[in-house]
């Protein structure tokens, strides 16, 4: 998840993903400024995006997803962290089926 040959790789899926997806995390409040104290790891939606689309496309366990993206310096989250990314993005991913099919 973190190498040049996966980063190409990721370059290759956003470039498919509607125009303004990045926006869309912020404008349904998925990833916000928080103090820092507070500890979060997400802060970008492309990360927790590919966490999700990894481990369906893996068709594998929350442990094997947060350790690839850990051992690939991605991101280092619990389970239940990427469970809650889990619950939550399906919207996100809902709300593209019903925004006009642009690409950037």
């Amino acid at each position: 998840m973190g190498d040049a040959t996966r980063d190409t790789d990721w370059s290759l899926i956003e470039r498919q993903l509607p125009t303004a997806w990045r926006e869309l995390g912020a404008e349904m409040g998925l990833v916000k400024p928080r103090p820092a104290h507070l500890g979060q790891k997400i802060t970008d939606i492309s990360v927790a995006l590919r966490l999700v689309l990894h481990y369906v496309a893996q068709r594998g366990s929350q442990r094997a997803t947060i350790a690839a993206a850990s051992a690939a310096g991605l991101v280092t989250i619990s389970r239940v962290a990427l469970h809650e990314w889990m619950l939550k993005i399906g919207d996100y991913l809902e709300a593209h089926l019903y925004r006009p099919a642009l690409h950037a």
